[in-house]
């Protein structure tokens, strides 16, 4: 069963809960919730990062041991990517997409493109701590049949 409910993870709650058995109905919504929570997380951290003023000061070597700031910029493509992610329908289209946003998101904002390039995700270390929160919080997520075990 949980392997078919990763089919319908990403999907919209409202189509999913019209076909489901009232019995299951508040163990899809506390499911649904969990994998919202992953996003809601992920802004959270995203936000709580100190943000400098000065451009390119998030990525300098000199800067990046221990340093958890970012640019404008860099806050704004990731509160993008966050975006983007959030409207993937598709569990092995997320999964895809934050094993390699570059591929998908070629263009998103940082400070650390050369000049003319729009961005360098690869390089970008917070497209990949982003990234990689998002997997780690996916990976921890409960099963759908934990919830259904539960007792309300």
């Amino acid at each position: 069963m949980n392997i078919s409910v990763l089919h319908l993870t990403r999907s919209p709650p409202i189509p999913i809960l019209k076909r489901l058995p009232p019995l299951h109905m508040f163990a899809w919504s506390q499911y649904h919730e969990a994998w919202q929570s992953v996003f809601r997380d992920a802004t959270k951290y995203v936000k709580d990062l100190p943000v400098t003023t000065s451009t390119k000061q998030c990525h300098e070597p000199s800067t990046l041991a221990g340093n958890r700031s970012i640019c404008h910029k860099c806050q704004c493509g990731l509160f993008t990517l966050i975006a983007e992610l959030e409207g993937i329908g598709q569990h092995s289209s997320l999964k895809g997409a934050l094993a390699a946003p570059s591929v998908l998101y070629p263009s998103l904002p940082c400070c650390a493109a050369p000049a003319g390039i729009v961005t360098l995700v690869p390089a970008c270390r917070h497209v990949n701590n982003l990234t990689n929160l998002c997997q780690e919080k996916i990976r921890n997520l409960p099963s759908f049949s934990s919830f259904l075990s539960q007792k309300n």
